[in-house]
């Protein structure tokens, strides 16, 4: 975990160090989610939030379709990639 203090200017630009860069897995000029609840900001790497997203979205949809055990997921997925293949 890392806290640290980021002074946001009149213009309401900020700078994260190379540590907090680092950890958030982004370079030079990249995009963050900036996501606000309860008092409290949170930067997040939007494919980080994207995944999160998709999961809460998705949540219950394996077992509505059937797919409840390991073996039929797999079988899922072959006959998915059979039909690309075929295509």
């Amino acid at each position: 975990m890392i806290i640290e203090n980021i002074d946001v200017r009149p213009e309401g630009t900020l700078t994260l160090s190379k540590e907090v860069q680092h950890e958030l897995g982004i370079a030079g000029k990249r995009n963050l989610i900036l996501i606000c609840e309860n008092g409290e900001a949170k930067l997040v790497h939007p494919a980080i939030y994207a995944l999160r997203f998709m999961n809460q979205a998705l949540e219950g949809e394996a077992e509505k379709a059937g797919l409840d055990t390991e073996e039929k997921i797999i079988d899922f997925v072959r006959e998915i990639r059979a039909e690309i293949e075929a295509e």
